[in-house]
């Protein structure tokens, strides 16, 4: 019998009304059937996301490095779990999926260090009447916050000598 995978929402386990086969590409061998969420699950998590955020806004940065760095941790524990991964479900050698594995952290690095900075800058002294009576709205592509333009001046590049992009 083949492997099924649950989803997970609110860091619980589930299983949806509906499986999909995952074949490998090569052969379309059969390895693995993975549960569909309904939109009930997806409406579940996104609940769960603002509830977690609640909770995580209000945690020194400290704290939230932590955080970070153990799921860090956790991703290169089992890299070649995820390699496994990556070669069944995608046809990648294992040296491409490795690759991919090695760099997985750097694709959600760059979100996610934005939304602690600018966790930071919700909670700098001048802004933090303002912002505890309205939500912070972030033009990501344009890197400024579009509803309140006072926090703009504490965004900005600052690039070391000889680094630029």
């Amino acid at each position: 019998m083949v492997k099924q995978y649950e989803f997970i929402v609110g860091g619980h386990k589930r299983k949806g009304d509906e499986r999909r086969e995952v074949r490998f590409p090569y052969d379309d061998e059969l390895v693995a059937e993975v549960y569909q969420a309904s939109d009930e699950d997806l409406e579940d998590a996104v609940v769960s996301a603002v509830e977690g955020f609640e909770i995580t806004c209000k945690l020194p940065s400290h704290a939230r490095w932590r955080i970070l760095f153990n799921l860090l941790d956790q991703m290169e524990k089992r890299t070649e779990e995820l390699v496994a991964s990556l070669v069944m479900e995608g046809g990648k050698t294992q040296n491409v999926a490795r690759g991919e594995a090695a760099r997985a952290n750097f694709d959600w690095a760059g979100p996610v260090t934005e939304v602690v900075l600018l966790g930071n800058v919700a909670l700098r002294r001048e802004l933090r009447e303002k912002l505890t009576q309205t939500k912070l709205y972030w033009d990501g592509p344009n890197m400024r916050c579009t509803n309140v333009p006072e926090a703009n001046e504490y965004v900005r590049r600052e690039y070391r000598k000889g680094w630029t992009l």
